[in-house]
């Protein structure tokens, strides 16, 4: 089984099979963080808020610095979005399935 959890494309694809037999209530609470992701996106796109040289940093333009604190901002909203919407969700559903066990006789 080490293997497995090694090799990131297995562990990936037994990621997403969890996913597929999630219940339909986190399903919906998954999907609720998804929306999140739209945040850099729509930085990205709204061009007029980053169209100009001024401010710089260290003698760098305001576009380009603004483009790469933006990778930074996008990466930390995915850890966000994955961390809320799958590893709690995750971690919901081993305890519901740790309280069945304890309730069946």
């Amino acid at each position: 089984m080490g293997f497995f959890k090694q090799n990131p494309l297995i562990s990936h694809l037994i990621f997403f099979s969890d996913i597929l037999v999630m219940d339909n209530s986190s399903k919906n609470k998954a999907k609720r963080w998804y929306w999140l992701l739209t945040f850099p996106w729509i930085l990205a796109l709204w061009i007029p808020s980053y169209n100009h040289i001024e401010p710089r940093l260290f003698g760098f333009p305001f576009f380009y610095w603004y483009q790469l604190v933006l990778v930074f901002v996008a990466a930390i909203t995915i850890g966000i979005v994955y961390y809320k919407a799958h590893v709690q969700v995750s971690n919901q559903q081993e305890s519901n399935k740790k309280d069945e066990k304890g309730t069946k006789p």
